[in-house]
């Protein structure tokens, strides 16, 4: 069933399909205790990554648990859309793409530099080849209201 694939995507392709904005899929590593993304140290290990091997993976984030922000992972604005009362920013860090959708209409200008901060407890962990390895704790029931 179509919530079943949401909380559990399988490979990364999936994600990318069934999600509209398609889901932030990008390289990333667990060591020290500490999630790095894009040479930016993101977070603690957060618990439900707990017990992962070190080592690099992909990372998958809803573009609705990455948000504009003062400080963080760096990149620049490549495209806006405003639909209806939200606004997706397209942004590039490196040759990675995220999307990042707010709720309100808001006005960033295109080439302008931005900081985006990720919730690293709604990350998903893929292996190199795209295989789902963790999902978020509980997606499913947050998403649903339960």
């Amino acid at each position: 069933p179509p919530v079943a694939v949401s909380a559990r995507p399988g490979p990364t392709p999936v994600p990318r399909i069934i999600n509209d904005p398609p889901m932030n899929i990008f390289a990333g590593q667990i060591g020290g205790a500490q999630v790095t993304v894009a040479d930016f140290q993101v977070t603690h290990v957060p618990a439900h990554l707990a017990g992962l091997p070190d080592g690099s993976y992909q990372f998958g984030l809803r573009a609705t648990d990455v948000s504009l922000a003062r400080t963080g992972i760096e990149g620049e604005v490549t495209f806006v859309e405003i639909s209806g009362s939200e606004t997706f920013v397209h942004v590039a860090v490196g040759d990675t793409p995220f999307v990042v959708q707010s709720e309100g209409i808001h006005d960033v200008a295109l080439g302008s530099l931005v900081a985006m901060r990720l919730r690293p407890e709604r990350l998903f962990a893929f292996d190199q080849d795209g295989r789902l390895v963790r999902p978020p704790t509980n997606d499913h029931d947050e998403r649903e209201g339960h």
